[in-house]
């Protein structure tokens, strides 16, 4: 018995070292951003033993155009695409497949929080950066499917509450706060005064501005405008449009104690031209008024508020009418919002100031 247990220690022996060394890559695949590099390790099995202290390890790259790899298993990237990385010992080879793109930096939304009448949709814009990522398929989730689904940055609503929808791209992401509100609470203390006032505000879209609500009597002429893409502009002096947008509310002197409003409205969207509409508000008259104002914009079920209590430092030149002619003058004004008519006839809002979340 003894005899025995000696003849299979020296077989195992024997089969051990028999067994052919063989070189394995401590990675099968790998990604690479352009213009950096990484270090593959290759190692001896069974031996164990690493690339460090072997000098008959070989390197070699399929394509040198792409991807460039140095004796000691330094690999860089040098172009967009992708490539192998072969090393060799004994006889033998193992391989790594390697993709090199450009990363992802960052990821951002036109928006960070919409108001959502239930029942409605709303279209979220993801932007990449750097433009010429290579990763260009954005993943969408929502946190709560049962309040908001969504598709491809388009938001259906599916019930009263809040959800949140996340945007992700190569491990980078950005999120967007859904509240979705029922249609016995959509309507804001805004809204309701423009509406007394006889401005339209359960159409297509609307853009309403008020002030002299803060306390202190601001007298400014404010005034509501939107730019069109064909540069036509909705304001005091035309207040129809070809797309059938108007200013259904204009106040010019506001009374002490009376909160001034203005409303820019469409019945319809059928004659809204693809392009980008600008909302402003210009400062026509300053009365010492310091309150600033207030804004709300509503399309498609969305609603975004904006409080604004900054200067008036941007100008922009306005044609007015005088005595029968259009003079040219210029006027403070504050960007306050851009609505995006696409060729399908989607909309999506970009902030040019922060809104009330």
């Amino acid at each position: 018995m003894k005899r025995f247990g000696i003849f299979l220690g020296l077989l195992a022996v024997i089969v051990s070292s028999c067994q052919r060394s063989y070189v394995d890559l401590d990675a099968s695949s790998m990604t690479l951003a352009l213009d950096s590099c990484d270090q593959l390790v290759a190692t001896i099995k069974p031996s164990g033993e690493n690339s460090k202290e072997h000098d008959f390890f070989v390197w070699e790259s399929s394509d040198t155009s792409v991807l460039s790899v140095d004796n000691q298993g330094v690999v860089c990237g040098k172009k967009v695409g992708n490539a192998d990385i072969i090393v060799y010992a004994d006889e033998t080879s193992d391989t790594c497949h390697v993709s090199v793109k450009i990363r992802v930096d960052s990821v951002q939304l036109n928006v960070r929080s919409v108001r959502v009448k239930d029942g409605s949709k709303a279209r979220l814009k993801a932007r990449v950066f750097p433009s010429n990522a290579t990763d260009s398929i954005v993943d969408w989730q929502s946190s709560d499917t049962s309040v908001a689904v969504v598709n491809d940055g388009l938001v259906v609503s599916r019930g009263p509450g809040i959800a949140t929808v996340t945007a992700s791209i190569d491990g980078q992401n950005v999120i967007c706060a859904v509240n979705v509100i029922t249609p016995e609470e959509w309507a804001t203390e805004m809204s309701n005064l423009a509406r007394r006032r006889g401005g339209n505000v359960d159409g297509a879209v609307r853009f309403t501005l008020q002030w002299n609500d803060k306390g202190d009597w601001n007298m400014d002429d404010l005034d509501a405008h939107c730019i069109e893409p064909n540069r036509s502009e909705i304001c005091f002096h035309n207040m129809k449009s070809k797309s059938r947008g108007m200013l259904d509310v204009d106040n010019r002197r506001p009374d002490q104690g009376i909160k001034a409003v203005e409303n820019i409205s469409w019945s319809s969207t059928d004659k809204m031209k693809p392009g980008v509409y600008k909302f402003n508000v210009e400062r026509y008259a300053a009365r010492e008024g310091k309150s600033g104002f207030r804004a709300e914009i509503e399309f498609e079920g969305q609603l975004y508020k904006y409080d604004y209590r900054g200067g008036w430092t941007r100008k922009k030149n306005t044609r007015v009418p005088f005595w029968g002619r259009y003079l040219n003058q210029t006027f403070p004004y504050v960007p306050v919002c851009e609505l995006h008519v696409e060729e399908d006839g989607t909309m999506y809002i970009e902030h040019k100031i922060n809104p009330v979340e």
